[in-house]
């Protein structure tokens, strides 16, 4: 990490918290699950002004895998080329994963061989804010595959992004998007 503030503390033995990443840099790292973090049964607070670039997971999470956790706020923070040989090539919100906010992120480049070539949503993702996806790919989901609940969608800019079967920008499969407004498909 370059430039990086990190803020941490463990409250318990079955979990974890990180306060804060801010100013920080992951690049280049690789994991069966979450390329640069895997965020198990623990919260993190926020992520802001930092960049996820060339990760790889070889299952899910290019850049970040958040399993039975909680993400609260992820703000300018730019996502760029990171890989995954099955679910989101950016970010895996899995099984019991909530992630509140995501605002004025850039997906750039990021891929997944099957759903979700920026983000992969299986429970619940609050808002997504005033971002932009741009050549985001998959099979399913180019930039974004969901089986869960996103709340809304707004001011946000999808630009050739591509899936192989369905939803190029978007693939909603047996989730929920709760409002849609104010974005930019081309």
């Amino acid at each position: 990490m370059a430039m990086c503030r990190m803020e941490a503390e463990v409250p318990s033995s079955m979990g974890g918290l990180i306060s804060n990443i801010e100013n920080a840099t992951f690049s280049n790292n690789t994991a069966k699950y979450g390329g640069a973090i895997t965020n198990i049964n623990s919260t993190v607070q926020t992520i802001q002004n930092s960049t996820f670039s060339s990760n790889n997971a070889f299952i899910s999470g290019g850049a970040i895998d958040n399993y039975l956790s909680a993400v609260d706020v992820i703000i300018n923070v730019n996502f760029t080329d990171n890989y995954s040989d099955y679910y989101g090539g950016g970010i895996f919100n899995s099984t019991g994963g909530i992630i509140n906010l995501i605002q004025t992120s850039l997906f750039l480049d990021n891929s997944a061989v099957l759903y979700g070539g920026a983000i992969y949503n299986l429970n619940s993702i609050s808002n997504i804010q005033g971002s932009s996806f741009i050549s985001q790919s998959g099979y399913n989901g180019g930039a974004i595959f969901t089986r869960g609940e996103i709340g809304t969608l707004s001011n946000n800019t999808f630009f050739d992004n591509s899936a192989v079967n369905y939803g190029g920008a978007i693939h909603n499969n047996d989730g929920i998007i709760v409002l849609i407004e104010n974005n930019t498909f081309s």
